[in-house]
């Protein structure tokens, strides 16, 4: 059993490992003002974080509410955020009923649109809610009917503006659907953009490292393996994860999972290999090349990660012009379209 807990735990160590990047970093900030001032506010305020499949949203939505759980005094539970998915086909009675759901009440199934929203408000106040996240907000207005739209709309203005909870809505895209509503898209007070991570500046290239930096000090209590955060490893990653957050823990995951299943402290590089055509071939098509391959980093001077020299900026090579080097027009293109 002991052993059992601790290779759980060590499963756990990319999922549970937080850097964070600036982006992220800035979006933590904007949600925490927002949350900090929530009660006093006179209105309630809107955000929206938006960025593509991988990006981080959920993560960042999650360590949030992580960090400001729910307690319970005197009166009950207390939920000071709120968090839930939206579904892939949602309704406004679904919608309400989950968030009762999220905030322990176990009645939130029965009764009309009108009573589930006349709780839900109540249940709202009763439990100290002051901020309610929505995932996968695209959701609401994706292959929706233009009645479907205003519907979601309307809902959203009333109960966020009755209980002047903080809504916080992240999803892909720019909501499009949903801000067809002009009310709607003026109480929007921003959006915070998530990005992919880019190896065409210097300063993209920097982030990109430090983020292996976290995680391999995060690794190394448990395992031995290559440095990721090194000029060696660093684009290797990169090219192989198209700088997506989620594909990058995806393979380290796996990584981690293989050399448990093995009783190994020990990653090497034909391990990440491995974990790399276990989890992100497959989706991504055949690699050519392999970028972890021990010919990779030779095949052009294009593909070395640019030297840093203390006081000097690093020159940079444009990505594109690394994956038309190669042939890699597909890459390449999948890369400039997200810009």
């Amino acid at each position: 059993m002991t052993n059992q807990v601790r290779n759980f735990d060590q499963e756990l160590i990319v999922s549970q490992t937080i850097i964070p990047h600036s982006a992220y970093t800035l979006a933590y900030k904007r949600i925490d003002q927002a949350f900090r001032y929530a009660t006093n506010a006179e209105a309630p305020t809107y955000l929206g974080v938006v960025g593509e499949s991988g990006s981080g949203k959920s993560s960042l939505l999650k360590q949030f509410q992580d960090d400001h759980p729910a307690t319970r005094d005197a009166d009950g539970a207390l939920y000071p955020i709120v968090r839930v998915s939206a579904p892939a086909k949602p309704s406004v009675k679904g919608f309400y009923s989950m968030i009762l759901g999220a905030t322990g009440d176990s009645a939130n199934q029965s009764g009309t649109r009108w009573v589930l929203q006349e709780r839900l408000v109540e249940r709202l106040r009763n439990v100290g809610t002051k901020m309610l996240m929505v995932d996968e907000f695209q959701h609401f207005v994706y292959k929706r009917s233009d009645r479907g739209v205003q519907d979601t709309a309307d809902m959203l203005k009333s109960l966020v503006d009755t209980t002047n909870v903080t809504l916080v809505a992240a999803g892909v895209g720019t909501f499009t659907g949903i801000f067809t509503d002009a009310q709607l898209h003026t109480r929007f007070h921003s959006l915070i953009h998530l990005p992919y991570f880019e190896w065409s500046t210097a300063a993209g290239q920097d982030e990109y490292v430090k983020l292996l930096h976290g995680f391999y000090v995060g690794l190394t209590s448990d395992f031995d393996l290559p440095k990721l955060h090194s000029e060696n490893m660093s684009f290797r990653l990169f090219f192989a994860t198209k700088g997506i957050l989620r594909n990058l823990t995806n393979l380290l995951r796996q990584a981690v999972r293989n050399a448990i299943d093995l009783k190994s402290n020990v990653i090497t590089i034909a391990d990440l290999e491995k974990a790399y055509f276990e989890t992100l071939v497959s989706k991504l098509g055949t690699p050519e090349p392999n970028p972890f391959d021990s010919a990779f980093l030779s095949i052009t001077d294009l593909l070395v990660a640019p030297t840093r020299v203390a006081g000097k900026a690093p020159s940079v090579k444009p990505v594109e012009d690394i994956f038309s080097h190669l042939d890699q027009q597909p890459l390449g293109h999948l890369l400039s379209a997200r810009r």
